[in-house]
């Protein structure tokens, strides 16, 4: 199936769909493509990729209905280079051709795969920017003894700053010594429980949040020995 996909923003007008489809019609013809559905999302951000009528078309491509899609350009398709690149990279694993007839270009020719990578190798450098920044943010925050995450275990927020609570920081100890000693996270569940301690937030202990907790515990115990 050969479909085109169409999306307007609030503050544009039905003549832009309008336009847009007399353009994608017009390719079609002079390909000798038969335009086999049209999918529109009007007055939805670029922004969203929760858009009604887009999730629709990429649920039939995941299920192999769909082996090409005509868009006016790439604005069409989304505005956030991160995210459109995933639901492309979702094209390519479902051999499903795209092609953009403002940009000129085309998923599964030569052109249009190198095209393609040089804007994921964009979308991977934007998102190691983006790790780096929020990391020294939180190291920041870190040093100063400023709440960098949810509270936790072992520590309490007071005034927007991280004091260390004694007796979960007791506890944590214990939880190392068992899962050293070789306990299971069952057994340590069952320990904690019977021994009254309780979550932050006033339930008792599941195999779970034990784990999460041991994890938890081991990556904070490995950020301080790397520090």
């Amino acid at each position: 199936m050969i479909v085109s996909y169409q999306r307007v923003s609030t503050n544009e007008q039905q003549n832009s769909i309008d336009a847009s489809t007399t353009q994608i019609q017009k390719y079609c013809e002079y390909r000798e493509l038969t335009l086999d559905k049209s999918f529109i999302d009007f007055g939805v951000s670029g922004g969203r990729f929760d858009r009604e009528q887009f999730v629709e078309m990429i649920e039939l491509v995941k299920q192999g209905q769909i082996k090409c899609i005509v868009i006016q350009e790439l604005a069409r398709w989304g505005r956030s280079m991160l995210e459109s690149l995933e639901h492309i990279e979702i094209l390519k694993k479902h051999n499903c051709n795209l092609i953009v007839l403002k940009e000129n270009i085309e998923l599964n020719n030569s052109s249009g795969t190198l095209f393609f990578n040089i804007l994921l190798a964009l979308g991977q450098w934007e998102k190691e920017q983006v790790s780096y920044r929020v990391k020294t943010i939180l190291q920041d925050k870190k040093e100063k003894g400023l709440q960098y995450t949810r509270t936790t275990y072992g520590y309490d927020m007071i005034e927007g700053k991280m004091v260390e609570n004694p007796t979960e920081l007791r506890m944590l100890k214990k939880v190392e010594k068992l899962k050293e000693a070789g306990k299971s996270y069952n057994e340590i569940k069952e320990f904690l429980n019977r021994n009254d301690y309780i979550r932050k937030n006033g339930s008792n202990w599941n195999r779970d949040s034990v784990i999460k907790l041991v994890k938890n515990r081991l990556k904070i115990t490995n950020s301080m020995t790397t520090n």
